[in-house]
């Protein structure tokens, strides 16, 4: 739980927008959602934690139908109508970015 809301907390200072929070820990899928307006891309993430310093390089769920799925799902609930089309072009687009966040850094 702590690095899914530290890794939003860092994302969100760094001047992305939450696209979607983090939610239940044991849940599957994204462990949140943000949206760089900088570089127009979606940041799709899975937080890792690792009290040895060894984290995976990638995650099963990355790039899989069900994720992307999740991804439309959370860019449908954007309510600001400008953010949800510029976020939209992104995903059809294709600009997306799959990231772990790896805590503690």
């Amino acid at each position: 739980s702590i690095a899914e809301l530290q890794g939003y907390y860092n994302a969100t200072q760094n001047g992305e927008v939450g696209i979607q929070a983090p939610g239940v820990v044991t849940a599957s899928g994204p462990d949140y959602i943000t949206y760089d307006p900088e570089s127009q891309t979606i940041n799709v993430w899975d937080a890792k934690y690792s009290s040895k310093g060894k984290w995976p390089d990638t995650v099963k769920g990355f790039r899989s139908e069900k994720w992307l799925n999740e991804v439309e799902a959370a860019i449908d609930n954007i309510a600001d109508a400008k953010l949800k089309k510029e976020v939209r072009d992104a995903f059809d687009n294709g600009n997306i970015l799959w990231n772990i966040f790896k805590w503690p850094q």
